[in-house]
């Protein structure tokens, strides 16, 4: 059955474009098309010339065919020259915004609201069906073309150069890849260069009619004829011929630029944290000078003389706290006020910004069925990988730790989630049959990618992650890679996004290996002469802890974690859990050859964690490699006070940044006056988990610095009473009654210490040791996610943590949370 209607939608610009000075032929078009000369505007209006020297063309084929039951309406529409509806996107920045902002001022242009009026011609000339065939249309009604489309002899030229260039496309689309590009067109110019810029140029709907020119010798009208890369309707009397066409060129662009957004997001966190790194050079500067004073105000007996107070804030109002009260605010907004939903997915400012930016960059409309949703998607791959890598260079360049980067991870993902089930649905939309159908082998690759990648988003909600983290990460493994094997099988086209994906994974994998076998020194236990390795020592702290000790030669900062593999405990030999490293690097045993004892504070609760506590029942050590360090803790070199606040096996977080202090300040690298170290436990027994090391940092400290340590011994305080604040999430000291001394340790012997019975306010504390801080304060915290509520909540309430505060003098604070859980 032939076709009703064929709509050309054209350009007033072709008229331009007939004017002597173009001198427009098929020879100047080849010239045009292989990038000589390069003129993007030019192009645009010849381009439109030829599309209605087609017009014609078709209009006179049906006219010749003599068959009006068959004949099909040929109808040119001009919309108007709308500079706003992006015509210039292909060009320079500068153009761009002279299309935008300036040409719609020219009398020659249309406005959005007449673009409104061009839209409706173009219904008009879809649906009215007494319309003559060969009618010209525009905003003001029926128009005339220009004299050189008239021409017949002109025309019979163009018709020739079609047909040839018809020939050649028909010929150039045989092969597999291009069959599955769903163009029906491909014309066969260079694929690079200015070339490739310059088709860019040309309007998609002139390429793909390209193809039909072909057949125009043998036309008949009266057979079923099916334009090659047009996707029509079932056509009925008078009913217009709905053609679907989206620029493929624009398909493979869309990533690019969405590739450009990313970029630019990195470079800029990339800006800030070298920033950071030199504001906090200067800040321990001026800090040293003050440090400095301090201690020449200490006496020969190591105690300061009268009158003088470490971290007293005298910092006057001044011009110069404007910068730092503007960084208080934007952290107050972006990282400390959080969403009002259930607390497993509270999410902060700037999550839900990056996830809705990330989602607005990937432009998901309608627009982008089919081929274009699936380009964008594809496109993500690498750096979905990336973003979940151990190793990344994201990391190296920012400063932000691999754990904190998967917000973006989560994001990207759940974007390409959706844009897979848009192609899918597109698909569907489109009709599964030719080579979308589900019989072809491709196709049914890409259904198992996208049903692995759907499973694979599904078992990873927080719920699952937390119940079975075994199994979510066994499961994210397998059917992640089966995404990518099949997805490439789907789409081999397009390998060059999938096999970056592969080789980032592969890379961090070798290199992690690789990390192993250095500080495990695993080539001793294959050699023959070699020594077995060295087993981790298993210590029983509590009822429920065990502190696990290990001797190896690697450097770490205090506040990383590494992952520990126990074989004979574990139920996989490769498995691999992440514990915080609770000693602190020591420079002088490097240097004496000797091997850094490792320390880690585990609790038991389920899975290796009850293993690891239940071994320790029966044997004193386990055979453990060591896989790290990791994380990207902060730099508290250039804080003048730090506040640690932790929550029981949280300790070794903070315990590990303390003792790193204690040790920068009294070898005079560190600018710290103030120090208050907060723990809190269930039982006055867990003060054995780092006894020793509490002890140690307070062997250590030197006079100038101010370190208190408060333990708030919850087992004994109250039983659960309600809050009566308005912060729902502040824990509140209950019961401030001094535990008095503890037999199994000295800590209350010592004035630094005091222990309490209850829970700790923590909007009291922090407003207590702002109201006498001065420079940088660090508040670091680690342990549950009630705790870390608490603190960014009591933060928030904080008069003292208020912009406005920071810009009387203030000390600005920074907030660093560790808390438990995947």
């Amino acid at each position: 059955m032939a076709c009703s209607r064929i709509v050309f939608v054209a350009s007033s610009l072709h008229k331009k474009a007939a004017q002597p000075e173009y001198e427009v032929s098929p020879s100047s078009i080849d010239s045009l098309l292989n990038g000589n000369p390069w003129k993007p505007m030019s192009a645009y209006s010849i381009s439109k010339l030829v599309q209605m020297h087609l017009f014609k063309i078709v209009d006179d084929a049906f006219a010749k065919a003599g068959d009006t039951k068959s004949r099909a309406t040929v109808i040119a529409i001009s919309p108007g020259f709308v500079p706003q509806t992006g015509l210039s996107r292909e060009t320079s920045w500068l153009w761009r915004q002279f299309m935008a902002y300036v040409m719609p001022m020219f009398p020659f242009t249309t406005s959005m609201e007449e673009g409104r009026l061009g839209a409706k011609t173009i219904a008009r000339g879809m649906i009215t069906q007494n319309l003559q065939s060969g009618t010209y249309l525009s905003p003001h009604g029926e128009e005339t073309l220009a004299a050189d489309c008239l021409d017949p002899i002109l025309r019979s030229r163009w018709r020739d150069w079609l047909i040839s260039n018809g020939v050649r496309s028909r010929e150039a689309r045989a092969g597999p890849d291009l069959r599955r590009l769903n163009t029906g067109f491909r014309p066969s110019f260079p694929e690079a260069g200015p070339h490739a810029s310059t088709l860019r140029l040309l309007p998609y709907s002139v390429c793909k009619v390209l193809s039909i020119s072909a057949h125009m010798l043998s036309f008949q009208p009266t057979s079923p004829f099916a334009f090659s890369g047009l996707k029509m309707s079932t056509p009925v009397p008078g009913a217009p011929v709905a053609i679907s066409s989206i620029s493929p060129s624009r398909a493979y662009s869309y990533p690019l630029e969405l590739w450009w957004a990313v970029s630019s997001f990195i470079a800029l966190a990339v800006l800030f944290h070298l920033a950071s790194l030199v504001m906090a050079y200067y800040s321990k500067h001026f800090a040293q000078r003050s440090l400095s004073t301090l201690n020449e105000s200490v006496d020969e007996k190591g105690s300061l003389r009268s009158g003088i107070q470490p971290g007293t804030n005298v910092s006057p109002r001044a011009l110069r706290n404007i910068p730092s009260a503007t960084l208080s605010g934007m952290q107050k907004i972006f990282f400390r006020i959080r969403t009002p939903f259930h607390r497993l997915h509270r999410m902060n400012v700037a999550e839900i910004t990056i996830t809705i930016g990330y989602l607005a960059g990937r432009r998901l409309t309608v627009g982008l069925w089919a081929n274009r949703a699936a380009h964008l998607a594809t496109s993500q791959t690498p750096l979905i990988v990336a973003l979940a890598g151990k190793n990344n260079i994201v990391t190296l360049l920012t400063g932000i730790g691999y754990e904190k980067l998967n917000v973006l991870h989560r994001a990207s993902a759940r974007s390409t989630l959706i844009l897979i089930w848009v192609h899918a649905f597109g698909r569907w939309r489109l009709g599964l049959h030719g080579y979308a159908s589900l019989e072809e082998i491709d196709i049914r690759f890409g259904v198992v990618s996208m049903a692995a990648f759907s499973l694979a988003a599904l078992l990873s909600v927080r719920p699952i992650r937390n119940m079975a983290y075994e199994g979510f990460l066994i499961s994210h493994i397998i059917l992640v890679a089966m995404y990518l094997i099949f997805g490439l099988l789907h789409v081999p086209e397009v390998k060059y996004r999938f096999w970056p994906a592969l080789a980032i994974w592969a890379i961090d994998r070798l290199l992690r290996v690789l990390r192993v076998i250095v500080i495990n020194k695993l080539w001793t236990c294959i050699l023959p002469s070699g020594k077995r390795l060295e087993d981790a020592t298993l210590e029983r702290v509590s009822s429920d802890t065990v502190r696990l000790t290990v001797r190896r030669s690697f450097k770490w900062r205090s506040g990383q974690h590494a992952y520990i593999v126990a074989p004979s405990i574990a139920r996989l030999p490769f498995e691999a859990h992440p514990f915080t490293i609770a000693s602190v690097y020591s420079e002088d045993i490097q240097k004496e050859g000797r091997s850094q004892e490792v320390v880690f504070i585990i609790r038991g609760r389920d899975g290796f964690t009850r293993k690891l506590l239940e071994a320790s029942e029966t044997r004193q050590s386990v055979p453990v490699v060591i896989d790290g360090p990791y994380g990207a803790p902060p730099r508290l070199s250039h804080y003048t006070t730090s506040i640690l606040i932790a929550g029981g096996s949280g300790v070794s977080y903070t315990i590990s940044l303390l003792l790193d202090l204690v040790r920068q300040v009294k070898s005079g690298n560190g600018v710290a006056q103030r120090v208050l170290f907060v723990w809190v436990i269930r039982n006055s027994s867990h003060v054995d988990w780092v006894d020793n090391l509490l002890q140690q940092a307070l062997q250590d400290c030197p006079p100038a610095l101010q370190l208190s340590l408060n333990i708030y011994v919850t087992q004994r305080s109250l039983p659960q009473l309600p809050r009566d604040n308005e912060l729902g999430d502040t824990i509140l000291i209950k019961n401030k009654e001094s535990l008095g001394e503890i037999s199994t340790t000295s800590l209350a012997s010592s004035r630094k210490a005091r222990i309490f019975s209850g829970r700790p306010d923590i909007g009291i504390i922090l407003k207590d040791e702002l109201n006498c801080a001065s420079g940088r304060v660090s508040i670091d915290v680690s342990g549950p996610s009630a705790l870390a509520d608490a603190t960014r909540d009591a933060l928030v309430a904080c008069k003292e943590a208020q912009p406005a505060a920071v810009l009387r003098g203030s000390a600005r604070t920074t907030l660093h949370l560790e808390t438990f859980g995947w």
